[in-house]
């Protein structure tokens, strides 16, 4: 079976262990790299510059950095799980295969691909946007928590 020719019209009859197409590379290469990459980069930085990036009141960015890929391995094999699902379970499912199926790729719920290539941009963009909001909220928590505490006194002092 050939990858343009994947669930066109029918959905092979194939032991559900033959559709883990998440695990490893999220079904897209580049988000893949991207997040090894970002990931990846902050564990260095967290490794080798240990002391000089860790912010005081807080965990060490290298706990961080641990949270971010043990969160990536369980989305993936979370994703991976719902997939096996999918596939074990084909008379739970809401839709016909005919009334999904696309006539030249591969998607299962009925997406064009125009709008496939739609999600994959917006996946990698959410991707970037909250690695980068996940750390600028690591290095600025010890700024939030000052602010909060001076809020905190101003309103206990009635201003």
């Amino acid at each position: 079976m050939t990858s343009k020719d994947d669930y066109v019209y029918t959905i092979p009859d194939i032991p559900w262990r033959n559709h883990f197409s998440n695990l490893l590379f999220s079904g897209d290469l580049i988000s893949t790299g991207l997040e090894l990459c970002l990931v990846g980069g902050l564990t260095a930085l967290a490794w080798f510059k240990y002391d000089s990036v860790n912010v005081d009141g807080s965990m060490p960015l290298l706990e961080l950095a641990a949270f971010m890929w043990i969160f990536s391995a369980q989305r993936r094999i979370y994703n991976s799980y719902l997939e096996s699902v999918f596939f074990a379970f084909p008379t739970y499912r809401t839709q016909p295969v005919k009334e999904h199926a696309l006539k030249s790729r591969k998607d299962l719920v009925g997406r064009e691909p125009e709008q496939l290539e739609t999600i994959v941009k917006h996946d990698r963009m959410t991707l970037v946007s909250q690695f980068f909001l996940d750390v600028s909220l690591y290095f600025l928590i010890q700024v939030i928590i000052q602010q909060l505490k001076k809020l905190m006194n101003q309103c206990i002092t009635g201003f």
